[in-house]
């Protein structure tokens, strides 16, 4: 019985192997995906207390169409909107770009907000279901955009 498990492990790896897979079992055009599309911010360094403030958050299609696209972006409670949308739903041909403009006012320093911005994002990529969070936050002194995080059917994707 050892020796049927461990064959069937042999023929397990080498037929990943043979598919071009890693060792993950991710195929290169599972990789390219990351240079499909991408998230990300543009704005100043934050809001102070009482202070208006205005940014953008992005997905940006590359060499492929998206389509079904639903943007959402959650703000922390100590932000109040005061224009702008945050929500989009479409599709996005190639090489697009679609920004949620939004103009918020904080009660609280930055430093102090409860829970980061985030932007997430859910639509096809060649029939395959793809979602993606980013956040954005601050500390004393700086922003903080940390990497989108990305699944397709399911699976992160790693970044790198």
């Amino acid at each position: 019985m050892f020796f049927i498990k461990q064959w069937i492990m042999v023929l397990i790896v080498g037929l990943t192997l043979l598919a071009g897979c890693d060792e993950e079992g991710w195929s290169p055009a599972d990789h390219e995906v990351l240079t499909k599309f991408q998230m990300g911010y543009s704005g100043g360094v934050g809001a102070h207390k009482g202070n208006g403030y205005s940014f953008d958050l992005c997905l940006m299609s590359f060499a492929d169409p998206l389509s079904n696209v639903n943007i959402k972006v959650s703000l922390p409670p100590e932000l109040k909107l005061v224009d702008g949308d945050l929500r989009w739903k479409g599709n996005m041909p190639t090489y697009a770009k679609q920004c949620l403009t939004l103009h918020v006012r904080s009660t609280t320093e930055w430093k102090d907000w409860s829970t980061p911005i985030n932007m997430h994002s859910e639509f096809l990529y060649k029939g395959n279901n793809v979602v993606g969070n980013y956040n954005v936050s601050y500390d004393d002194t700086q922003k903080n955009r940390n990497e989108a995080v990305w699944t397709m059917n399911g699976k992160q994707i790693r970044n790198d």
